[in-house]
């Protein structure tokens, strides 16, 4: 199985906020602590395609398709990740680690818009927390997720990063 490569479109988009949230921190002064930043992000954007790929080696996973029914393609994983995102921006001075988690969320949240753009209800994302669900916690929860990470990117780029 192959590492399902990512659309163009996600890439423009991915580039597009690395730039903005790089002007917006550092102010137009280069500085080479940037290319780390960008290193998270890449490694971030890939990271779930990845994780997918190791567990689709694992015996136990092997019989499920896991474009379709990842363990990680879920709104718990999405959840936590938050928490995990708010430590690591705000806690740490590692810029990899912060370009990591906010395109992993940036992927998360994509990959939600993508499906349900192309008419999916999120059904085999929101499974595990909300019972039954409709389109109205669809729209909810998608609002609230992209709230959270305008949120988390702003929190990002006004923190003084100290070396």
């Amino acid at each position: 199985m192959r590492i399902q490569k990512l659309a163009a479109y996600e890439y423009l988009l991915a580039g597009a906020y690395l730039v903005v949230t790089s002007i917006v921190k550092w102010r137009l002064s280069p500085d080479l602590w940037i290319l780390f930043y960008f290193a998270g992000g890449m490694i971030g954007l890939h990271l779930l395609d990845l994780l997918e790929q190791f567990l689709s080696k694992q015996p136990s996973m092997s019989a499920v398709p896991l474009r379709t029914h990842s363990p990680l393609r879920s709104s718990f994983v999405q959840l936590l990740l938050v928490p995990i995102t708010f430590f690591v921006i705000t806690s740490t001075n590692s810029l990899i680690g912060a370009g990591m988690v906010l395109m992993l969320n940036f992927h998360f949240l994509y990959l939600q818009h993508e499906e349900r753009q192309q008419g999916g209800n999120l059904t085999l994302w929101l499974r595990n927390i909300f019972d039954p669900v409709d389109a109205r916690t669809v729209n909810w929860y998608l609002y609230g997720m992209t709230g959270i990470f305008l949120a988390e990117s702003i929190i990002f780029m006004l923190i003084v990063w100290t070396r």
